[in-house]
């Protein structure tokens, strides 16, 4: 699949490089420092149309966990909660319907 954005996470809590693209995921690979190869992690399966960019927001508090921001083709963007990917927020292009991230197919 093709990807289209890349982000690195570092906190107290993780070390994460996060991919994003046309397979409309969020894939985590653990930032491991000695290893030369590393194998995909989990995901969040985070939107139905492609992912296009994603930004890290730090956490309200020092320590805290950073919120992970998604936006897709259609114009769909979710805040998420790094550590156990539930989606926080959607924030909905005008004309959307508001159902809820998990009754979406």
């Amino acid at each position: 699949e093709e990807v289209t954005c890349v982000l690195g996470v570092r906190s107290s809590l993780l070390r994460h490089v996060l991919v994003g693209g046309w397979d409309r995921k969020v894939t985590f690979y653990e930032d491991l420092p000695d290893a030369k190869e590393v194998n995909p992690g989990r995901h969040i399966a985070a939107h139905k149309a492609d992912i296009l960019d994603m930004a890290l927001q730090p956490g309200a508090e020092a320590g805290s966990v950073p919120v992970l921001v998604t936006v897709s083709d259609d114009g769909d963007a979710c805040a998420w909660n790094v550590e156990s990917g539930a989606c926080r927020k959607r924030f909905l292009p005008q004309g959307h319907e508001q159902a809820s991230p998990n009754e979406r197919p």
